[in-house]
């Protein structure tokens, strides 16, 4: 449209302006958005000929805007090996028509990083409805994967805690019925030297059976007594008392203590008695000595870093942290390591709940707990207690 002089009106200029610039917007768009786009041309065959991707795909996939080669398996040099098959059989369904193109896989950048992947497309067809390409999005799923992953594991924990109360309920009770027959028994035999011995083996397993039930009883409870106020300077030092005399000359306690810090409310006992397993669990993975270091500290969570970690709350944090110099955890056990009868020790297995005892005496006070560990490059338990006042 012009004027009556014969010059394009001043919205003729502003729609031809933003047509321009639109390629831009979108651009920026899919930026903002975390959300890239992509386009397979088929060729022969109906099967992927060029593919091309947005500036924001190749930031997903981590590769420089131009590095792309646009082949076929150029892309899926990029797809984790275990997705490639479905990855592919998802995209040849689209074609054929037998099902959308919606698929979550993963990708590994040039880097080794582990992303996960949303991407879904449509096929453009002709007249005869033969496919002419894929038109489709992808978007960087990893944190919403993560967080879905952290929410199972705490649903996982809060059933096996149910679980685990009622079942040692009605196994302490046989236990100790066990226990107090091997009791009356053991008096009668007195003459009889090897059947005492065989009895007061029972009575020492089934002492022994009680004692994980104990354990798991505690597991299963919300809350034992009544939660006060206390130091955890205070617990920390008594912990210390007790370690000098087991730890070994061979490892070092180093006690690093806030003098400010607040109190928390919870249960004092089950707080020491969760820092003397991560202590022993430390002493364990240094087989030939090293350091361990229990410390506190005050720390303020914001809203940005409390989201990675669901369901911790933002606010102000009572932090212990216990951290050895010893051989570390490999990926798996450490995305495991909380739950009932895993185990990181070697020598002496144990019970499996030591960990598992730890982390739901700080789930009872609210708070919540970080691992930070690497094969060979020790281990540091970060306890989270909210502050009071």
């Amino acid at each position: 449209m012009s004027d009556k002089h014969g010059k394009p009106s001043v919205h003729t200029l502003e729609a031809t302006l933003a047509l321009e610039q639109y390629p831009a917007f979108l651009e920026r768009a899919q930026k903002v958005a975390h959300v890239g786009s992509w386009v397979a041309e088929l060729g022969e065959s109906e099967r992927v000929d060029r593919v091309s991707w947005s500036a924001e795909t190749h930031r997903i996939f981590g590769i420089p805007v131009g590095e792309f080669d646009g082949t076929p398996d150029g892309f899926f040099s990029h797809v984790h090996p275990h997705d490639v098959a479905t990855v592919r059989a998802t995209v040849q369904a689209a074609i054929r028509g037998s099902r959308p193109y919606d698929i979550e896989y993963r990708i590994v950048t040039r880097t080794g990083e582990l992303r996960w992947v949303h991407s879904t497309a449509d096929v453009d067809r002709r007249a005869d409805n033969s496919p002419v390409r894929l038109v489709g999005t992808v978007q960087d799923v990893t944190e919403r994967r993560r967080l879905e992953e952290q929410l199972r594991h705490a649903q996982k924990m809060e059933a096996v805690g149910r679980l685990a109360g009622g079942l040692a309920h009605e196994l302490n009770n046989a236990l100790m019925t066990v226990m107090t027959y091997s009791e009356l028994v053991l008096p009668r035999l007195e003459d009889r030297e090897k059947l005492r011995e065989d009895v007061e083996e029972i009575r020492q397993a089934a002492g022994r059976a009680v004692s994980v039930a104990q354990q798991l009883l505690t597991f299963g409870r919300r809350e034992l007594t009544e939660p006060l106020g206390f130091s955890v300077n205070q617990t920390v030092h008594g912990v210390a008392q007790l370690l000098e005399g087991t730890l070994g000359s061979d490892v070092a306690l180093r006690i690093v203590l806030d003098p400010a810090l607040p109190s928390i409310m919870g249960h004092p006992g089950q707080v020491e008695q969760a820092l003397v397993n991560l202590s022993l669990n430390a002493r364990e993975a240094m087989p030939r000595g090293g350091e361990l270091v229990i410390a506190t500290s005050v720390e303020d969570v914001a809203e940005s870093v409390a989201r990675l970690h669901p369901p911790m709350p933002s606010g102000r944090y009572v932090v212990v942290s216990v951290a050895d110099t010893g051989r570390g955890l490999d990926p798996e056990t450490n995305a495991r390591i909380f739950e009932p009868f895993v185990t990181t020790k070697q020598a002496d297995p144990g019970t499996g709940l030591g960990l598992a005892m730890v982390w739901n005496t700080v789930k009872q006070g609210g708070g919540h707990v970080l691992v930070e560990s690497g094969a060979g490059h020790g281990a540091t338990f970060r306890l989270y207690f909210p502050a009071l006042g």
